[in-house]
């Protein structure tokens, strides 16, 4: 398997292209890196458009009996939650999608075990009829993407029993200083770009990164934070700052998609002209959106007649009260 390409090599590969080695006219941190993001941000929309699954996962939620609206997760990319479910007993009964001007025919002053509908409403999601509270829901959201940050050094050696690492580098953005966020670090996965675990550095002696053991915050920008290392951490894997990964989670054609973006805005940036490199990206973002070709489609033939409501849809309305 191919070595997956790191935030340090898409910096490279847009300097490549922009035939542009001089730092003070790009910097990394300063220009490239931000415009790499706005770049996986403009995939991650196309993505969500055409092909969501990768980007989706869930939450289980516990309602408030008689509470009808619920906030959307922090970490939902555009807010964009996909399905909601109500749970009994391990069985899961999807509740209907509907407009909010459509709320109205379903809102009573009752309560139900499980609402018949949910609508989206800003930052939240509306249920209706209230619930009881006694069955909890499952919600479908896609999840927003870490930022692309440059890596702060390579796992060389782990020592989960005396919590620290070595690397092979670490980075200077690094710190121990208990008032500053950079002292607080994710590991991320060498080939997928997941982040493992979160830890507050307590110091940094030659390349060990000793973490503490009783961090003084327990989550920095929505990440938690933990005393001690995840199980699943492995030597290659690589340390960012909070937050961050350096690790594309989707491989190509995102990642050239990313790095063509990144050229595009960056020659605009130098003056130059971006004709030539808005075509080569709209190319690009054709092959985002086909990615989900050959892919099982999850389109449905729905029918919308009384008539033929399904054995299911029938028990289901003896099953909420």
């Amino acid at each position: 398997m191919a070595r997956s390409r790191t935030t340090k090599d898409l910096v490279q590969d847009v300097r490549s292209l922009l035939d542009e080695d001089n730092t003070a006219a790009l910097d990394d941190l300063r220009d490239i890196v931000p415009a790499l993001n706005r770049g996986l941000n403009k995939a991650y929309s196309v993505l969500a458009r055409q092909y969501p699954e990768p980007l989706l996962t869930y939450t289980m939620v516990a309602p408030q009996s008689g509470e009808a609206e619920y906030s959307i997760p922090e970490d939902a990319f555009e807010d964009r939650v996909e399905k909601i479910e109500a749970v009994s007993n391990n069985i899961y009964f999807p509740v209907k999608r509907v407009d909010f001007r459509d709320l109205t025919y379903y809102e009573t002053s009752g309560t139900t075990n499980a609402p018949m509908v949910w609508a989206s409403l800003g930052r939240t999601y509306r249920v209706a009829p209230k619930p009881t509270g006694t069955y909890g829901f499952r919600v479908w959201y896609l999840k927003e993407p870490p930022n692309l940050g440059v890596e702060q050094g390579r796992i060389t050696l782990v020592r989960a029993q005396d919590n620290y690492v070595t690397v092979d580098l670490p980075g200077e953005s690094l710190e121990s200083a208990i008032d500053s966020n950079n002292a607080y670090i994710s590991i991320v996965d060498k080939e997928t770009g997941v982040i493992k675990s979160s830890h507050q550095i307590q110091n940094i002696v030659g390349n060990r990164l000793l973490f503490s053991t009783a961090p003084t915050k327990t989550k920095v920008y929505g990440q938690d934070i933990s005393g001690t290392i995840a199980a699943t951490v492995e030597v290659d894997d690589y340390v960012c700052l909070v937050g961050q990964s350096c690790i594309s989670p989707l491989r190509n054609p995102l990642a050239n998609y990313i790095v063509q973006f990144a050229v595009a805005e960056l020659i605009r940036k130098l003056g130059g002209e971006a004709e030539m490199e808005q075509r080569v990206l709209k190319e690009m973002e054709r092959d985002v959106e086909k990615s989900w070709a050959g892919r099982e489609t999850t389109q449905k033939v729905k029918s919308s007649s009384k008539h033929w409501a399904s054995r299911l849809g029938r028990w289901r309305v003896n099953w909420t009260p």
